[in-house]
């Protein structure tokens, strides 16, 4: 369970100013493996009342990771998209995944945790990733957290 804090309530307000009225948008959710993109990315869909994907959900049974169902995770946005309503996406390597399917983000929420950078696995490449895509700078947000946050 997540205890929510005046820094969670911030960000819906400061969302909820950029996504009203609803209409097609797309906010991303980015940030190393275990920070904690999933569950902010649970809480903002249940505060901002839209729907959110997670790209793990798609992963390919057997494939080496990130290998994903890129088909199914676009009919998902796409239907979104389509009928002009928003959607929250999050996952790791988020922009890359976007780029593949022809996806821009209007809002990139990117997550760092003060007490963990990722695991070993994956260190070195999202570190190249958060290079390539310039992350950072890229982010309407950084969201800092601790693991505290997510009790």
């Amino acid at each position: 369970m997540m205890e929510i804090l005046q820094k969670h309530r911030e960000l819906v307000n400061k969302l909820e100013k950029r996504i009203l009225p609803w209409r097609k948008l797309t906010i991303g959710i980015d940030g190393v493996d275990g920070v904690g993109k999933s569950p902010l990315a649970r809480f903002l869909s249940w505060q901002l009342s839209m729907p959110y994907v997670e790209t793990d959900m798609f992963l390919k049974e057997g494939d080496t990771f990130p290998s994903l169902r890129y088909n199914e995770l676009k009919n998902i946005i796409d239907f979104r998209h389509i009928r002009n309503r928003p959607i929250i996406i999050e996952g790791l390597y988020l922009l890359e995944i976007l780029e593949n399917l022809n996806i821009s983000l209007d809002i990139l929420i990117y997550v760092k945790n003060k007490d963990f950078d990722g695991s070993d696995q994956f260190r070195k490449s999202l570190e190249e990733y958060r290079k390539k895509y310039n992350l950072i700078d890229k982010s309407d947000y950084i969201y800092e957290c601790s693991r505290a946050d997510f009790r």
